[in-house]
């Protein structure tokens, strides 16, 4: 058996015709995974705090010549939270194909140092939408 594949591997890893919606891509880890999503042909829904206008990852994705919108959410609010779904659904054309949440606070600190409220900050919600595609 030849387990050469038949099709290129970056084909393999493929995209395209997908959208993403992904938390958290301003910065850092985040707008590296959104970067690399783009350069692997998703498009992309970028879920932003109300009135950011960090827009470098936006503009990124687009001059890769790959579809990026934008959906404000504010994630320390559970409201706003549970509307971003249909929003992004709403930007993107009624399909979602992949959801990745990178967004998150950060402090510095050993873990044995940080305190109960630390560990339990309401601004940094783990929170898992379902996808409805499945």
């Amino acid at each position: 058996m030849d387990p050469t594949p038949t099709v290129p591997a970056l084909d393999l890893f493929s995209l395209s015709g997908r959208n993403v919606l992904i938390t958290g891509a301003t910065r850092g880890i985040g707008a590296a995974c959104a970067l690399a999503l783009a350069e692997a042909g998703a498009s992309l829904c970028l879920a932003q705090r109300p009135g950011s206008t960090n827009l470098e990852t936006f503009n990124s994705i687009a001059a890769l010549g790959r579809t990026v919108k934008t959906v404000e959410c504010d994630l320390a609010d559970l409201d706003s939270v549970r509307s971003l779904f249909q929003k992004a659904l709403e930007a993107m054309g009624g399909e979602i194909h992949v959801l990745v949440n990178c967004a998150g606070i950060q402090r510095r600190s050993p873990a044995v140092s940080f305190t109960e409220r630390d560990w339990d900050d309401v601004r940094c919600p783990v929170i898992f939408i379902p996808c409805p595609c499945y």
